[in-house]
């Protein structure tokens, strides 16, 4: 489960209505209904599902048959629809507003604040997990996940006489379909809900903080804070093994036991500016504010790096754990510098810190320093020196796209190939040849077992790893309207989605995440969490990781076909079209699973196709 969520589900959608007028292969399957289709999407289990005026439908994608359908759901607009990541739940905000909800964990969704209620449905079979109004709640003011604990809280209102209205919270087990408790508070989301075991989960308002049971929904003991600004969100940190939680609001900053909230440091910190970084690793907790950084001892809250901390030429915009010290990025007003801090004391190891003119896209330590990349140039800052290592730069043009492969970085700018050895700080560069056309440039790259590939919407370039050209594809765009224009260029970002993961081996990525981050840690305890939900779920999600691998090895691009606009299938390691679709209108609404290779295309009001794609 764990690597499933890395590997992100590709889904297309254009809106508008079209008909097939021909395509490589007859759809494997057609489905008819009574209503017009709507909107239809895939789930992370497969199940497409459907959205008509009389219902919302679960598809089989083998055979196109009905799964189940659920009357009560109908005429939702798009927005009403949102996944629980990583699991067979589809969430259902009936009240949803025609805006973009806001995703992710804890997002309170569909719409905002007094959104009525939702329906949490089990893709694979129909199953209504959880209806708030089931559950008693008239008002549902917002919902927490907790991937963790196979989990949703939900915060509202109960009651709907204005004598009988109270706030409530209930604690929802997905893995049972089941409410494990309810209490007649609200729980407060100062900072989002967190979990700090299987015990407990931490809750934190305006006033303080709350250690709730999972069990039973007690309060264990709530800890009274004086945040000093309420208008600003605390940053919240914990130390390795979650015994101590820390928060940094401005001009506040202490520690708290977990066990007990007995304040750990005797005398919190009093900052000017509020936090712009709070991260930590074995030496302590960093605090960064605009123009000025410190290290803090976890145990005592003391300074490590003097009362007054280090001062900054401009705010810290990015940093680097590295053997020689921390690496730190500042920028303000289009001006960029490097730096290397000492750990021990704090004071830069560079004298002059290296002017950049343009952010750094690259950090990370090799042989000779450490090596930083822009869009512009290339260099190595010697720590022992406080000089470049190379007396002219590597000069680049935009755009430039690099990527990793063991010890080397392959890096491409216009016509210029290069290949940079991480270990002996070498380059070797090439001219190349840049066959890009329809006025793109690329904006992905991507290794393959047979070299590197270079993409953009309509354009496929692969070359081996001496710089040398093996295939160049172009599929020249489709005429469209300015709105599937719009979404045109939505599927050209979806299509790269899947290969986030090799840009993600990059050192510039690697670094960012030296000691591990939060979303890093969520989604490691996401995975590992919902690997208990459901059997079924789990065999679906195993399956389509499975095929994870096959889908990676194609594209697909909207184009321009000799009979109309179509859809094409190409495949990264050889550059040819494995499969096509030609639509009848220019602006069909359709939807792709590039790890179920299906394609789902309204082929009639009241008729939806399924092609092997």
């Amino acid at each position: 489960m764990k690597k499933l969520i890395l590997h992100a589900l590709v889904l297309f959608t254009l809106l508008g209505f079209s008909t097939i007028l021909n395509a490589q292969s007859n759809p494997k399957w057609k489905a008819n209904f009574t209503k017009e289709i709507d909107w239809m999407k895939v789930t992370d289990v497969g199940t497409l599902v459907v959205c008509t005026e009389d219902g919302l439908y679960g598809i089989n994608p083998d055979d196109g048959t009905v799964i189940w359908k659920n009357e009560t759901l109908k005429k939702l607009i798009i927005e009403a629809y949102e996944p629980l990541a990583g699991t067979p739940f589809i969430i259902i905000t009936p009240g949803a507003k025609p805006e973009k909800p806001k995703k992710g964990l804890g997002a309170i969704t569909g719409g905002g604040f007094n959104k009525g209620y939702v329906v949490i449905i089990n893709s694979l079979d129909g199953v209504v997990a959880s209806d708030t109004r089931d559950l008693g709640m008239s008002n549902l003011l917002g919902q927490y996940s907790l991937p963790e604990l196979n989990a949703i809280i939900f915060t509202g209102i109960k009651g709907t006489k204005m004598i009988d209205k109270r706030s409530n919270t209930i604690f929802y087990d997905l893995s049972t379909n089941s409410k494990v408790w309810e209490k007649e508070f609200t729980i407060e989301s100062f900072v989002e809900p967190a979990v700090i075991d299987q015990d407990y989960i931490i809750a934190t308002g305006t006033t303080g903080y709350s250690i709730i049971s999972t069990k039973t929904g007690d309060v264990k003991y709530k800890k009274e804070i004086k945040f000093k600004d309420v208008t600003l969100k605390p940053n919240m940190v914990f130390n390795k093994d979650k015994s101590v939680v820390y928060f940094v609001n401005k001009k506040f900053g202490n520690a708290y036991k977990v066990s007990d909230g007995s304040t750990l440091w005797k005398t919190p910190i009093d900052m000017d500016d509020p936090a712009t970084h709070v991260f930590v690793d074995d030496r302590g907790i960093y605090i960064a504010v605009p123009k000025t950084i410190n290290l803090y001892d976890y145990n005592t809250g003391e300074p490590k790096w003097g009362k007054d901390g280090v001062k900054l030429f401009d705010p810290m915009v990015s940093y680097i754990f590295t053997d020689k010290g921390l690496g730190i990025q500042m920028g303000e007003d289009g001006k960029y510098s490097i730096n290397l801090l000492d750990y021990q004391t704090g004071k830069p190891l560079v004298k002059k810190a290296i002017k950049l003119k343009a952010p750094a896209e690259d950090l990370r330590m090799v042989s000779k320093g450490l090596l930083y990349r822009t869009s512009l140039e290339l260099n190595i800052l010697d720590a022992e020196t406080g000089e470049p290592s190379f007396a002219k730069s590597i000069k680049f043009k935009e755009p430039v796209a690099a990527i990793d492969k063991g010890d080397h970085t392959y890096i491409f700018s216009g016509t210029q190939f290069y290949d940079f050895n991480n270990q002996t700080c070498d380059y070797t560069s090439s001219t190349i040849a840049n066959s890009f056309e329809g006025k793109e440039s690329p904006n992905g790259v991507e290794l393959r077992d047979s070299g590197i590939l270079l993409k953009s919407a309509q354009n496929l370039s692969m070359y081996d790893f001496n710089g040398k050209l093996v295939y160049h594809v172009y599929n020249k765009a489709p005429g469209l309207s300015l709105a599937a224009k719009i979404a045109l260029a939505a599927v050209s970002v979806a299509s790269t989605a899947i290969m986030a993961k090799t840009a993600a081996a990059s050192g510039f990525e690697q670094g960012y995440t030296g000691y591990a981050t939060e979303n890093s840690k969520n989604n490691a305890r996401m995975s590992e969490g919902m690997a208990g939900i459901a059997t079924a779920g789990f065999k679906a999600m195993g399956k389509r990781f499975s095929a994870s691998k096959q889908a990676e090895g194609y594209v697909s691009m909207l184009t321009q076909l000799d009979k109309g606009v179509g859809l094409v299938k190409v495949n990264k390691d050889s550059g040819k079209i494995d499969n096509k679709v030609i639509f009848n209108e220019k602006e069909p609404l359709y939807e792709i699973d590039e790890l179920g290779s299906m394609l789902y295309l309204k082929s009639g009001k009241l008729e939806l196709s399924g092609f092997a794609f």
